[in-house]
């Protein structure tokens, strides 16, 4: 996938580059100045996918989103920010686009997220998920589905944002076995991620 990382602050492409720098992936940075411009890169760099750094309220604001999305409508978008933008978090997320990180997410949500979202899905991170969750409503395609004892519980697990080797520790099994059941219960809800599968578990309560 090739990546294009905007932003008005140049560490955090460069962290993002140094952390997706043993990937498959093909990153470029770009300092931000418009949204025209950004448009003109991306097209240049024949961009899959823009990770766009809303650093500020007036930085990649809602209508510049709909305005990349009118005119790369292939293009996927991941956004990056804190916490304080929770309600242009929530626009984000019931509108589609495609993935929401904190700065503080763990490098394996960075590679969920892109996975997640290569293979058409939306990934928004745990941190969101959990404030986010209360304000939605669970999707009609993963409810009335049941689980056995054991997807449950990894489905709780995985709801609550632990990595497969956290669910591993906690439950006794290797890393690679959680993987297994991980790609089960998704295959069973029809589901493309672990935001789903949290939406599945606020469904059930």
């Amino acid at each position: 996938m090739r990546i294009l990382i905007s932003s008005r602050n140049t560490l955090i492409p460069a962290g993002l580059r140094q952390t997706l720098s043993g990937s498959r992936h093909h990153v470029q940075a770009h300092y931000f100045q418009s949204i025209e411009q950004l448009i003109a890169k991306s097209i240049l760099e024949r961009t899959d996918a823009v990770v766009l750094d809303k650093s500020a309220a007036d930085v990649f604001t809602f209508e510049e989103l709909l305005e990349l999305r009118k005119r790369l409508p292939k293009v996927k978008i991941l956004m990056l920010s804190t916490m304080e933008y929770l309600d242009f978090i929530q626009r984000c997320f019931t509108t589609g686009i495609e993935g929401y990180l904190t700065y503080d997410c763990s490098p394996e949500e960075i590679d969920e997220a892109l996975e997640v979202m290569g293979r058409g899905g939306q990934f928004f991170c745990q941190k969101i998920l959990t404030r986010l969750l209360p304000r939605l409503s669970a999707p009609a395609n993963v409810q009335g589905r049941s689980l056995t004892d054991r997807e449950r519980e990894i489905a709780s697990l995985i709801a609550e944002g632990k990595t497969n080797k956290q669910i591993g520790e906690v439950l006794c099994i290797s890393p690679h076995t959680v993987h297994t059941h991980r790609k089960s219960l998704m295959k069973k809800l029809q589901v493309s991620s672990a935001r789903e599968i949290a939406l599945y578990m606020l469904a059930q309560q």
